[in-house]
């Protein structure tokens, strides 16, 4: 067999993957997101989820969307509160300044029940009006607490001043297994591939197709950045047998697969919490190595430590 590789006279710029940016919102009205997609795949069954890192404000709106037949058809407000088609309630939590966390808002017509979940965990539960579905024709908006159905900027008060990452709408009611799987899978895992058919709005849409009002893009410390360079220039042309080979590919040892193993400690559950028998239970067997540090409070240094040995 014989190969031909073609020489490229176009040198492309690198490709920056967006799996480790994330979004800084300002304490203020000018800073927002407002979008009006097509919200017909969503009429009958949504979820909302989004890593949340609260920073300012007591009730700040995470997004919020308004149709012209019903105004707050969803809602999500840092973990205090959620509605879902003007049906909503207090979820009892007062999340922590500061920290990060995972927040998931699900429902569909056949159940006609919303359900709020927060770090992987199911919270409460709203029924919904008989025959209600989702209103179409409105406006998203991420960042602000928008009062109307267009896209002209009305904010009532309650800025988010915080920040967010991989924020997804799906086209279907997630089940409480695949929340807590997300969750668990940590902040820079790539879970939310798995779900790519039933994505309808993604997170990449956000960071690259839509208009940012004083909104900063920033890389995640959490994560790894994945950039790829394209190829500058190929091999000159051959018709030379590629040579066989037995010998086994080296494992890659990027510090990837450890970002995704050890991530979920910067989350709210973990993070500046003295590593315990109870903190050990719960991150489950398979993560014995962490007994070695018992007394050791989790924080960077402890966290990078783990990155670079384990």
């Amino acid at each position: 067999m014989y190969r031909f590789l073609v020489l490229l006279t176009l040198a492309l710029p690198p490709i920056v993957l967006t799996h480790n940016i994330g979004l800084r919102f300002a304490d203020s009205t000018s800073s927002y997101i407002m979008i009006k997609p097509d919200m017909q795949p969503v009429q009958e069954k949504i979820t909302i989820c989004a890593w949340v890192h609260k920073k300012s404000g007591n009730s700040p709106t995470v997004i919020r969307y308004n149709a012209p037949s019903a105004t707050n058809d969803f809602q999500m407000r840092e973990g205090h509160y959620f509605w879902m088609l003007n049906a909503g309630d207090a979820t009892g939590i007062t999340p922590t300044m500061n920290q990060w966390n995972h927040q998931c808002i699900t429902w569909s017509f056949t159940t006609q029940t919303a359900k709020f979940y927060y770090n992987g965990k199911y919270i409460k539960s709203v029924a919904t009006s008989a025959g209600r579905k989702l209103a179409i024709g409105g406006t998203i908006a991420i960042g602000q607490n928008h009062r109307t159905a267009t896209l002209e900027a009305d904010f009532n008060s309650g800025s988010f001043g915080g920040e967010l990452f991989k924020l997804n709408i799906y086209s279907k009611q997630l089940t409480d297994e695949e929340i807590s799987e997300m969750y668990e899978s940590g902040m820079c895992s790539e879970f939310e591939e798995s779900l790519t058919e039933e994505t309808f709005l993604k997170w990449d849409t956000l960071i690259n197709e839509t208009p940012l009002h004083n909104v900063e893009k920033f890389n995640m410390a959490q994560c790894p950045s994945h950039t790829h360079e394209e190829p500058t220039e190929a091999a000159e042309p051959t018709t030379e047998a590629a040579e066989p080979t037995t010998e086994a590919a080296e494992p890659r040892n990027d510090g990837i697969s450890n970002y995704r193993h050890w991530n979920i400690l910067y989350t709210a559950d973990f993070y500046n919490q003295e590593v315990t028998s109870e903190l050990l239970d719960k991150l489950g067997s398979h993560w014995e190595v962490l007994g070695e540090f018992k007394g050791h409070v989790i924080d960077e240094a402890l966290i990078n430590h783990l990155l670079k040995h384990h």
